[in-house]
């Protein structure tokens, strides 16, 4: 074990006698500690790292695939670029790419995730449904208010089968917006809400620094 004090806190504490106080030994002892000792994380449920990974986006009903039918890929690209940013996995397909399979391919909707996976050669699928995606702006003012509840799990393509969670259960998350989004346009709006979403998402596959995390962010 390395016991060696930094120079720095070494002369410090060489000095504490001339100084005086024991206020002065603890304030050392504070930030030598400080220094060395790393924030407080989350701890993920599930870890993608060191594997490609496809993120797959699908709505539960149809009815909300008919009336947004952007919006699957727009929550993939918002979990693509925040896994990205976390560096939660060795590398992870462009959702854009997944788009443009999904349009070419006459037999994609009766595709299994694993086929797909296998065609992009992935090590790891995460299949997320949105159950739930709701942004309504209010009768007055520019606050919206946001709702998204979403469905994962992780299927490992090569075993073909369920990596996360076991017993081929959903792990089953939520954001809303307490006291709503400000924001002046929907976009906007579905932006902060997204990002909510996604940075929850995140947490399961990559650990946060608690201090980094917003104090008060509009949708939880």
């Amino acid at each position: 074990m390395n016991r060696r004090v930094p120079w720095s806190a070494g002369l410090l504490l060489a000095l504490v006698p001339a100084l005086g106080g024991c206020s002065i030994l603890s304030f050392v002892v504070e930030k030598t500690f400080s220094v060395v000792t790393p924030p407080p994380r989350t701890q993920p449920a599930c870890s993608l790292a060191g594997k490609s990974v496809l993120i797959l986006v699908d709505a539960a009903a149809a009815e909300m695939a008919d009336q947004q039918p952007q919006l699957t890929n727009r929550v993939a690209l918002a979990l693509a670029r925040e896994l990205d940013a976390k560096r939660a996995a060795a590398a992870i397909i462009n959702p854009q790419d997944l788009a443009v399979y999904a349009q070419r391919d006459p037999d994609y909707s009766r595709k299994t995730v694993v086929e797909i996976g296998r065609d992009f050669k992935v090590d790891l699928v995460v299949d997320v449904i949105v159950q739930s995606y709701v942004l309504t702006k209010a009768t007055a003012g520019d606050t919206f208010s946001g709702y998204a509840a979403v469905a994962l799990r992780v299927v490992d393509v090569k075993r073909s089968r369920q990596l996360w969670p076991d017993m081929n259960q959903l792990h089953l998350l939520e954001v809303s917006s307490p006291a709503g989004i400000t924001s002046e346009s929907p976009p906007q709006a579905e932006k902060i809400l997204l990002e909510g979403l996604a940075r929850k998402v995140g947490m399961v596959f990559a650990a946060y620094d608690l201090e980094s995390l917003p104090l008060n962010p509009q949708v939880k």
